[in-house]
């Protein structure tokens, strides 16, 4: 991959003047979430797995016994959280 300017980025790079001030502050959020990726090609690979990782916690916390299913109830909550943020889901 090639080297780009290091994160993390603002909109002080011009990049408003030359894109439009939505599409800058997309490009920004997009460079700054990459950060610490090596390729990030990979993100819709890992929004698969948090999906397929969710079920299975899913079914994990069903056939838990009480202890561990709160243990895994916290796990439930932080992967559904963070697969809404993703997907920009804001209500239910």
């Amino acid at each position: 991959m090639t080297e780009h300017t290091p994160e993390p980025w603002t909109n002080s790079r011009g990049l408003a003047k030359a894109y439009g001030e939505a599409n800058a502050a997309r490009i920004v959020a997009c460079v700054n979430a990459c950060e610490g990726l090596a390729d990030p090609s990979v993100v819709p690979e890992l929004l698969r797995l948090l999906t397929v990782a969710l079920a299975r916690v899913n079914i994990a916390a069903d056939e838990a016994k009480p202890g561990e299913a709160y243990f895994l109830g916290s796990y439930h909550d932080e992967i559904r959280a963070a697969l809404r943020k993703a997907k920009g889901v804001t209500n239910g």
